[in-house]
């Protein structure tokens, strides 16, 4: 009852101010109307996925589109916009005032560049503030593979106007499931691919890189559950694994952890394993896509930035040791099969995934043929051009 209180509490007090700057925009605000604002973000403290890729592909190919980039104070990656400049405080009441005047309301989290954290259903009585002409622009996190719950992105029953896909698969899979007209999604590619094209120093390293599940709720009284999870247990055999770091001391590798955003906050309890040839890596000093660019070998389990990954032809090993757990209580099996579809191996124990980093090691880590064809397969275009092909799907959607 409290929380839902405070949520109640939180939602008009954030709707009070958008109200307020709907006033300021309507008077003395009124020009920002005319601007045709392209207004952009990604999570409020981050400039390092879709979102900055393609403000940073504005900014240097088309001077002449008025974007600015919502970033918080505080964030670590605050100085990469400000060279850019056009930058707006996260959640700020000039946020909101841009919010409400936007032509297009652009971002990589679902629903554009809002302000504050609405719920989906809040959000469709924001949107009744905004700009009657605004668009909301998805360019997605990733590559959609699973089934989202079908509400969640339902063309009619969302705010998305236009659904940003990377491949055929994926493209057929969002229209058809979700079901989006023609003019409102397209197969353009995600914006940080065209940084994978730049030259890079690529290591002797193995990135490890997992994503979340939803039992593992981030809270102050949950670290004594965390500690206790098989998500723990799992993670921590590898990296203490005493076989697996002499073997990667005597060839010179390091072996990056890298968790997932949402669980970020559980960083610390894997810190008392990292040594010479471990590292384990926060959100506040790594940069994911450098991480990406520069490792030879990564380790995920569902997450879809090992496409990213296979974008570079660089080869993937799958660690999936809870399947049945995940499939019934995080998302569900889509389009994608791991076994038929995958860019690598799909491993559930910890002796099998170490015998098999083993043999990535000695050859070298290069991309067995099996898997570099099935690559090859599944991206109908692999190239530097993803911005530009959003761009342009934006700009036709002023004609509709």
């Amino acid at each position: 009852m409290k929380n839902k209180l405070s949520r109640i509490f939180s939602f008009a007090f954030n709707f009070f101010k958008l109200t307020c700057a709907w006033c300021v925009l309507h008077t003395i605000q009124r020009k920002l109307l005319k601007q045709n604002i392209w207004l952009i973000r990604e999570k409020r403290d981050e400039a390092r996925d879709n979102g900055f890729h393609f403000f940073k592909y504005l900014k240097e190919s088309h001077k002449n589109i008025n974007s600015f980039y919502v970033i918080t104070n505080n964030s670590a990656d605050r100085h990469k916009v400000e060279k850019y400049g056009n930058l707006i405080e996260a959640d700020s009441f000039r946020h909101c005032i841009y919010f409400l005047a936007a032509k297009f309301s652009i971002g990589s989290q679902p629903f554009g560049a809002y302000p504050f954290y609405f719920s989906k259903k809040e959000l469709n009585l924001v949107q009744k503030l905004c700009n009657k002409k605004q668009k909301v622009i998805f360019l997605q996190h990733g590559i959609t593979k699973e089934k989202i719950p079908v509400d969640y992105f339902l063309y009619h029953r969302c705010n998305i106007d236009y659904f940003v896909t990377s491949t055929k698969r994926e493209y057929d899979f969002i229209r058809e499931t979700y079901e989006y007209p023609e003019h409102a999604i397209g197969c353009d590619g995600l914006a940080r691919f065209d940084n994978l094209y730049t030259s890079h120093i690529v290591e002797d390293k193995i990135l490890l890189m997992p994503t979340w599940r939803t039992w593992l709720d981030v809270k102050e009284d949950a670290q004594n559950h965390f500690y206790k999870s098989e998500y723990y247990t799992a993670y921590a055999e590898i990296l203490k694994d005493e076989a697996l770091i002499q073997y990667l001391r005597q060839n010179n590798y390091k072996l990056v952890f890298y968790m997932h955003y949402k669980l970020q906050p559980f960083v610390e309890a894997f810190r008392t394993f990292e040594n010479d040839v471990i590292v384990i890596a926060d959100k506040n000093n790594y940069d994911v896509q450098e991480l990406l660019m520069t490792s030879k070998l990564m380790i995920t389990d569902y997450s879809s930035v090992y496409f990213d990954f296979a974008y570079m032809n660089k080869p993937v090993i799958y660690y999936q040791f809870d399947d049945q757990k995940f499939r019934s209580g995080h998302f569900a099996k889509g389009y994608y099969s791991y076994e038929d579809d995958g860019f690598g191996p799909c491993f559930d124990n910890c002796n099998d995934l170490r015998q098999y980093i083993f043999k990535m090691i000695d050859e070298e880590c290069r991309q067995p043929e099996k898997y570099e064809l099935r690559v090859k397969e599944f991206f109908n275009v692999r190239d530097n051009h993803n911005c530009e092909r959003t761009y342009n799907a934006i700009k036709k959607l002023e004609e509709v």
